[in-house]
């Protein structure tokens, strides 16, 4: 055999081996391609699904320590307001009752129904101040003037002595209502002073409402001393501070 015909087959060889190589080389790529997804792909997967869960059992944790955290704040601020309303209340009766010494007989007296001691208590201070007027506010549907008396014992001795000057407003069933009713009784009456009877838990939400309700009204506030019990407080609280609060988003 010749030396040419030898270089000719040593490079077909070597060609065909090149080819074949070549072959098997993508044939393993794809194979390899092939496994990675049938087999790689789902553990892969897998792994991120507990990778997930454990982060989010670690981010559950987080958020509820802040959680946690922002509730105590809340709370905290909470019992701050609270506190300080509660005070108010009660440092109404010994700041506001001397006020009332001030006041002539023309102012009118408006007592707001709701608890016991108010009417006998509005009474007493009729009597005291001879005043020519006194409004029972909210004493409900029907209600009448000889009902009421006879439901204030002592408070009622001698109450022909001052029958004609008290007007029972039946129609308010609300703090709201009760200045609404009044400031009409009020206009009829061209009064332009009264004094506010309430308990001392009612008084800041009752002032705040007549206020609003008849500003060129002189209101005098004569707070009864309840020693502020802790639930009417708390009702009253919530009250106080939703009605700041929509006073707040008009």
């Amino acid at each position: 055999m010749s030396r040419l015909s030898l270089n000719i087959r040593v490079a077909d060889f070597m060609a065909n081996h090149r080819f074949l190589t070549a072959i098997c080389t993508s044939s393993c790529h794809n194979t390899s391609n092939s496994w990675y997804y049938l087999v790689k792909k789902p553990i892969k997967f897998k792994g991120i699904l507990y990778y997930l869960y454990d982060n989010l059992e670690n981010a559950m944790k987080t958020f509820l320590k802040i959680l946690f955290v922002v509730l105590v704040i809340v709370l905290y601020l909470f019992s701050i307001d609270f506190y300080d309303f509660f005070k108010t209340c009660q440092s109404y009766t010994g700041k506001l009752t001397g006020a009332v010494d001030k006041v002539g007989p023309e102012a009118a007296i408006v007592v707001l129904t709701g608890d016991r001691h108010r009417i006998p208590r509005a009474l007493e201070l009729m009597r005291r101040k001879a005043s020519q007027l006194l409004i029972i506010s909210g004493a409900g549907r029907g209600a009448t003037l000889t009902e009421l008396v006879n439901q204030q014992g002592d408070a009622a001795v001698n109450i022909h002595e001052i029958w004609k000057r008290i007007v029972v407003e039946s129609r308010s069933a609300s703090t709201v209502e009760n200045a609404r009713e009044s400031r009409d009784i009020l206009e009829k009456h061209k009064i332009k002073q009264i004094i506010l009877v309430t308990h001392d838990y009612h008084m800041p939400r009752s002032l705040e409402i007549f206020m609003e309700t008849m500003p060129k009204v002189d209101i005098v506030a004569y707070p009864i001393s309840s020693g502020v019990p802790l639930q009417k407080a708390l009702s009253e609280y919530w009250k106080f501070r939703i009605r700041a609060s929509a006073k707040a988003f008009r």
